[in-house]
């Protein structure tokens, strides 16, 4: 079956099936091709995958232990807001044993690097051996490090979407994207870091920061792209820095 009959089907409103997701559509037509097949058909067209739903439930990655103490983990507790009955203690470092599920705690009274470091030491001696592997997240609570210059997310000419802000009380429907694709014209060094983005024409300038996203030619990812793009005449980006 062509990917022309294939759009032909999916664009008659007189067929059951027609307009929907991948499910119903296949169901409905009960086509000789294969679910996957007719998924890689669809998504070629803007109608469906502009629409697409964002997954929710998928594969994660697994955690693999095989004995006690193999892989820790551990986070920065706050308790800030009861640091005066607390003896002036402010945070709990909690450390959990992936395998046996056991948690070592100790108190700490700030966060800089050499009170991390003692704390790490008392927890250490009690573990019955030395772990293996240790994670925590991204954050960096437990580091005291300078603070790093903020680099850029995005390159000068690069092709960019930008997102819709709508009133909170405003009704009606409105398109969340759009066909048209930015650039990046120029980078300032604030916080965070702000792009002055030109449209197609470079005649339009917008001011912009974390509402701004990349575009790439990948039919995968498409539905990513298009979900944060609005009608570039009644843009409202958040995030917006002040004029310079």
């Amino acid at each position: 079956m062509s990917s022309d009959k294939i759009k032909r089907l999916y664009f008659n409103p007189k067929l059951s099936g027609s307009y929907s997701g991948l499910n119903n559509f296949y169901n409905e037509r009960h086509l000789k091709l294969s679910k996957k097949d007719v998924e890689k058909e669809l998504l070629k067209l803007p109608e469906y995958y502009l629409y697409r739903p964002a997954l929710k439930k998928f594969r994660k990655r697994r955690v693999m232990t095989y004995f006690p103490n193999w892989i820790l983990t551990f986070d920065l507790i706050s308790l800030l807001q009861y640091k005066n009955e607390n003896n002036g203690y402010s945070y709990i470092l909690n450390v959990i044993d992936c395998f046996s599920k056991r948690m070592y705690v100790e108190p700490l009274k700030n966060k800089n690097s050499d009170t991390t470091l003692m704390v790490f030491k008392k927890i250490f001696k009690r573990l019955p051996s030395i772990p293996k592997y240790v994670f925590s997240d991204l954050g960096k609570d437990l580091l005291e490090n300078p603070p790093k210059e903020s680099e850029p997310k995005f390159k000068v000419n690069q092709k960019v979407r930008w997102s819709l802000v709508k009133p909170v009380f405003e009704k009606g429907y409105f398109p969340r994207w759009s066909l048209e694709i930015g650039h990046i014209a120029e980078i300032k060094q604030t916080d965070p870091i702000t792009y002055v983005v030109l449209d197609a024409n470079n005649e339009s300038e917008y001011i912009m920061n974390k509402s701004c996203f990349p575009y790439k030619r990948n039919q995968k990812k498409e539905t990513e792209a298009f979900r944060q793009v609005q009608q570039p005449s009644k843009i409202t980006v958040k995030n917006v820095s002040p004029e310079m």
